[in-house]
């Protein structure tokens, strides 16, 4: 795969996390469903399932298609600005890693 392929599945991806976040958040107001219905539960629930699916295939799969790690050139520095963001360690990225 070209580095601009990569790049534009990367994007999409990031997208991807980010739309159905966007749509998790949506349906919550101060961190409740606005509809308790079973329906929309299980559709708010959808939308976080995606984020984490999405979430995993960037930095959950060392080897994976889509996986930060081939796409980014400087990964001290990008380490060190998602650490600072995120306001944790590499020991907790490394525990949530799969393998």
């Amino acid at each position: 795969m070209s580095r601009n392929d990569l790049l534009r599945r990367v994007g999409i991806l990031c997208c991807n996390f980010f739309r159905n976040m966007a749509f998790y958040r949506a349906g919550r107001v101060n961190n409740l469903h606005i509809d308790k219905s079973n329906f929309w539960n299980t559709v708010n629930g959808n939308f976080l399932d995606i984020c984490i699916l999405e979430w995993l295939k960037l930095f959950g799969e060392r080897n994976g298609k889509q996986s930060w790690e081939k796409a980014i050139t400087d990964k001290v520095l990008f380490k060190s600005n998602v650490n600072s963001t995120l306001k944790c360690n590499s020991s907790i990225h490394a525990a949530c890693r799969l393998s």
